[in-house]
């Protein structure tokens, strides 16, 4: 009943069916009274793939990975070659078009979200997408057609055969596509230097950094393993922030300095060699978190970002990648600071201003009839610090006379907090409070108080403090981040949510009190010392622990972006210029989780969420299950498969060069090696006799990078890995 049980086994693309799994139960397609098939969960004894299962996936993962060892496919490989469009394995095998299981079922033929879905055979981003069948990337792409004129050429009177370096395109310089933006990426390369550690440590370091990192190569699992995990978590609390507004910076400021000179022929050429403005913050976010060395800061901001959340679906925000630039920076360095601090710069960011909508909020005035905005007033409290209701320390909660749980505010409480949040405007000598057309926000500072606009009226708070009258603006907020910071319910309630970010779905309460009491403070530490917390967080027995002593609540299912992260980062992907451009958007097209890429303030899921089933009978909760349907399923699998079958993660097409895997370590060992160390990368030694037997039977006859990358893909599809415990 862990965790670790629910989710997805393999996956049909064009016709390979996604089986949903787990380790003691799985879920699978049964039929009700009234003879109707639906998902129900059931034992299936940790029997993982089946032998049928196996042998229709090695069949095509044979054909997927076919040419790997001469490292690219050319064009008759992609147009014409069975493994897209007329092989048997997809389009006639019986196993797939014939199986009761699958043809038939109705979950899987009949259904809506599967057969017929826009988004999966219908829809253009599929079937149809010219991204994906009718692409030049894919049919008449550059990189295979070396005869095919470069985009660059098309708007730059250049011969691309013989730009080595950089070339003046008119009056903008750029590089041709596949030598990099002229980005000098400051970060050190990492030390790849292999420590030599037991099993057991390398396993323990492998875990700690799945919780504390976004993905850990070898070298760092043997570093972390040979130094400690205390002692190597106090030095990154100490290295250096690698911020993301440089890199956008520069890349925006290069796109301006074309929109000055108003030059249509520079802006078009500079949108084919590095994109879109809002394509930029994603170029920066990746390339940080692959080479930045503050790792446990990067994968906390990353976590920040999915608590106090701001959006690219609110236009002026996912358009300007200064504005994400700069956000994201705020939470990199109040990742180790404090957490008044942290919720006080939120509440002043200007793009937490545009997204919650308290940038430009002003008083009441009672002859237009117009009250002061409630959106952050609302969500400052509900999501961002105390929550709906009074908790204890384990996170429990408080219970009136009548057992029922204690509203933590009233609408009252918003208004009131609505009224501290007026005032604040977007700079210059006459702000725009009543038009947002009017407005040009500048995203790289934070809001301004305009004490005109701010209500001066006294506030009633929480736990009965008052604001008085006559305060300025800015008085006013401090006092209210003062009086939510200091509420008893803020360290359970931010404790859980960064627990299960990092750690587990499902913290015991006296893993939740633990965390609480450090974010309380103690002769060490003041109130809200993030360091402690985090500490807290990762050192914790339920953290560290062996796997195998996991109770049935432990674990959690990997996240999209996370999986696709911890791909790169184990098996170092590399560019040529060190950056790493459009992976985020490829991610988003496949998983529809991206940075950033919220749906709502609520996040991609919420904390509380349970999928029916066996999790909700046991009251256990699952967030990521939120985003996790049979289009998901399959989508991920396709995402790795195609990020596993060419040289790398992904074909950048803009300005960086392609990223490529660098597999050589796993190349040079025998099977029974290579499982033993994908075991300890992937999965910390927690892979399971009968994955290992479905892997080791499946690459028995394989060689070569054929070998390993589909060892990689079979165990980043396994029960043993999409859920970490």
């Amino acid at each position: 009943m862990k965790v670790k049980k629910t989710i997805n086994h393999l996956l049909i693309s064009g016709a390979l069916v996604a089986l949903l799994f787990s380790h003691t139960s799985a879920i699978r397609a049964e039929p009700d009274n009234e003879e109707n098939t639906h998902l129900v969960i059931g034992d299936n004894n940790g029997t993982g793939i089946s032998p049928e299962d196996l042998e229709r996936l090695y069949e095509w993962l044979k054909e997927l990975f076919e040419d790997q060892d001469q490292g690219s496919h050319d064009d008759e490989d992609l147009e014409d070659e069975g493994d897209f469009e007329d092989d048997e394995d997809f389009e006639d095998d019986e196993d797939f078009e014939d199986d009761e299981d699958f043809e038939d079922d109705e979950d899987f033929e009949d259904d809506e979200d599967f057969e017929d879905d826009e988004d999966f055979e219908d829809d253009e981003d599929f079937e149809d997408d010219e991204d994906f069948e009718d692409d030049e990337d894919f049919e008449d792409d550059d990189l295979d057609n070396d005869e095919d004129e470069s985009e660059l050429e098309q708007h730059c009177d250049v011969d691309t055969e013989t730009l080595d370096e950089e070339e003046e395109c008119e009056h903008i310089t750029l590089s041709e596509p596949g030598e990099g933006f002229g980005y000098v990426n400051p970060n050190p390369a990492s030390d790849e230097t292999i420590h030599a550690v037991s099993l057991t440590a390398a396993n323990e370091a492998s875990r700690f950094l799945t919780q504390a990192t976004m993905g850990a190569n070898y070298p760092l699992i043997s570093q972390v393993a040979s130094q400690g995990h205390e002692e190597w978590l106090e030095a990154q609390f100490n290295a250096p922030i690698g911020l993301t507004i440089p890199y956008a910076d520069f890349l925006t400021a290069r796109l301006n300095a074309a929109e000055d000179a108003d030059s249509e022929a520079d802006i078009d050429a500079l949108f084919e060699v590095q994109g879109a403005p809002e394509s930029y913050f994603g170029y920066a976010w990746w390339t940080q978190a692959m080479t930045s060395p503050d790792l446990v800061r990067q994968r906390v901001a990353t976590a920040l970002t999915e608590i106090f959340v701001i959006g690219t679906t609110v236009e002026e925000i996912g358009e300007n990648p200064i504005a994400l630039a700069t956000y994201y920076d705020l939470l990199l360095n109040n990742s180790f600071g404090n957490f008044k601090d942290l919720l006080l710069d939120v509440t002043m960011s200007p793009a937490m201003g545009v997204y919650l909508s308290h940038l430009g909020n002003a008083r009441a005035n009672s002859d237009k009839g117009t009250f002061p905005d409630e959106n952050y007033a609302r969500e400052v409290m509900q999501l961002f610090s105390i929550g709906l209701f009074e908790l204890n320390l384990d996170g429990s909660h408080k219970l009136d006379n009548s057992g029922n749980p204690i509203p933590t505010y009233d609408n009252n409480t918003i208004r009131e907090f609505a009224k501290v949040f007026t005032g604040l405007g977007n700079g210059g000598e006459e702000p725009s409070f009543q038009n947002e057309l009017e407005r040009d926000v500048d995203f790289s500072i934070p809001m301004s108080m305009y004490e005109p606009y701010h209500d001066n009226t006294s506030k009633q708070l929480l736990n009965g403090q008052v604001l008085s009258a006559g305060q300025s603006g800015l008085q006013d907020i401090q006092g209210a981040i003062d009086n939510l910071f200091n509420h008893p319910n803020v360290g359970p309630f931010f404790g859980r949510l960064l627990i299960q970010r990092l750690v587990t779905s499902n913290p015991s309460p006296a893993y939740i009190a633990r965390v609480s009491a450090a974010f309380e403070g103690d002769v060490n530490s003041k109130r809200g010392d993030m360091k402690a917390v985090i500490r807290a967080i990762l050192l914790d027995p339920e953290a560290t622990n062996p796997p195998e002593l996991a109770n049935n609540a432990q674990g959690k299912l990997r996240e999209p972006m996370l999986r696709a992260m911890h791909l790169s980062r184990a098996f170092n992907a590399v560019s040529h210029d060190r950056t790493y451009n459009d992976i985020g958007d490829s991610l988003h097209e496949a998983t529809k989780q991206v940075i950033f890429g919220s749906p709502s303030v609520f996040n991609f899921f919420q904390s509380d969420y349970s999928p029916l089933g066996e999790l909700s009978r046991n009251e256990l909760v699952s967030p990521e299950f939120q985003i996790t349907s049979t289009s998901s399923i399959i989508s991920v699998k396709n995402y790795l498969a195609f990020a596993l079958s060419e040289d790398g993660p992904l074909e950048e097409e803009l300005g960086s060069a392609v990223t490529r895997l660098q597999l050589d370590a796993e190349l040079a060992l025998n099977d029974e090696e290579l499982l033993n160390r994908l075991d300890t990368k992937l999965t910390y030694g927690t892979m399971t006799p009968t994955t290992r037997t479905v892997v080791s039977e499946t690459i028995a006859n394989l060689e070569g990078e054929q070998k390993v990358r589909t060892a990689i893909y079979l165990i980043m599809i396994s029960p043993d890995y999409t859920t970490a415990i």
